[in-house]
């Protein structure tokens, strides 16, 4: 059962890379997301079902459309790839472990396939999971558009900022502090989302306020380097202290990324949006472990919740 339900969740994460695949190709140039099927970008011949399969569609034509014989980019299948194993990933260090990656929540008692998935003993580490996937899916999709050199269309912020900030004022145990941590759905306020909200727009100032000094440390352009959109969505998501350790890592990730041979030539945007890319999935990955280093290296952030 193990094993069939994460091929399950793999499968649903290489689908839902083919859609970041059209959804990249499609919204910088302003066309429908959902009205046209897929077809080759050469013949414009449309693409058979059987040949729209994630990653394996790929391998069967290898690489080649089956009318024209046009190079298919590799990197449509190590998006799809990339994706899903982004859901197995994630689905492994916070969910099947029982939230042990989250900081500022308890480990839950059950772990496993059965109690977190199938019985759903805790509810809210589900809905978690899909939180910060709805984050990883942003980032990486954000990633690949600026590598395209096509910025960072708003309407992909807003769509991303939209349930950043929604579903925090719905529940906002989605932001693990100890003070929301401890209250239970059925008694939550509209103080206890206000916390909720406030803490996601504090996240969102602070990753912006970085962003922008990254930005201007670059000497990168404001109208065409994307960081402080990007982070002040991020922010959004991650609240006003995870959003002090992932800017930490970010800073790191970049400094490394600058530094590379492979990467001296490549913009500012790249180097800051795949960083943070990076970082991100370090922060949500080894959330606790993160924020524990966290605290003990910064003497001034040692009062914050563990």
């Amino acid at each position: 059962m193990a094993w069939l339900t994460v091929f399950w969740f793999f499968c649903l994460g290489a689908s839902f890379g083919s859609l970041l695949n059209v959804i990249v190709y499609r919204l910088p140039l302003g066309l429908s997301l959902w009205r046209d099927s897929s077809r080759c970008p050469s013949c414009l011949s449309p693409v058979r079902s059987r040949d729209n399969v994630p990653i394996f569609g790929w391998l069967g034509l290898r690489g080649r459309c089956r009318d024209c014989g046009w190079s298919i980019p590799v990197r449509y299948p190590l998006v799809e790839a990339a994706v899903a194993l982004q859901f197995v990933g994630l689905l492994l260090a916070e969910v099947l472990s029982g939230g042990a990656n989250l900081p500022g929540r308890a480990p839950d008692e059950y772990t496993g396939v059965v109690w977190t998935i199938w019985y759903a003993r805790s509810p809210e580490l589900l809905e978690l999971y899909a939180y910060h996937l709805a984050l990883g899916y942003f980032a990486v999709g954000a990633a690949l558009m600026v590598s395209d050199g096509s910025g960072l269309p708003w309407s992909w912020v807003a769509c991303a900022a939209a349930v950043g900030l929604g579903l925090p004022a719905i529940d906002p145990r989605v932001h693990p502090l100890a003070a929301i941590n401890t209250w239970g759905f059925d008694n939550l306020t509209w103080p206890m989302r206000v916390v909720g909200v406030g803490d996601a727009l504090l996240g969102a100032l602070g990753g912006a306020a970085v962003g922008a000094l990254l930005q201007r440390f670059l000497h990168a352009d404001r109208r065409t380097e994307p960081a402080a959109r990007f982070a002040a969505v991020c922010g959004l998501y991650l609240g006003i202290w995870s959003t002090a350790t992932w800017c930490l890592a970010w800073c790191m990730f970049t400094a490394a990324l600058m530094s590379l041979r492979c990467c001296r030539q490549a913009s500012a945007a790249r180097c800051l949006i795949l960083g943070g890319v990076l970082a991100l999935h370090v922060q949500m990955i080894a959330g606790r472990l993160f924020w524990t280093w966290f605290r003990s290296v910064v003497p001034w952030f040692g009062w914050m919740p563990a």
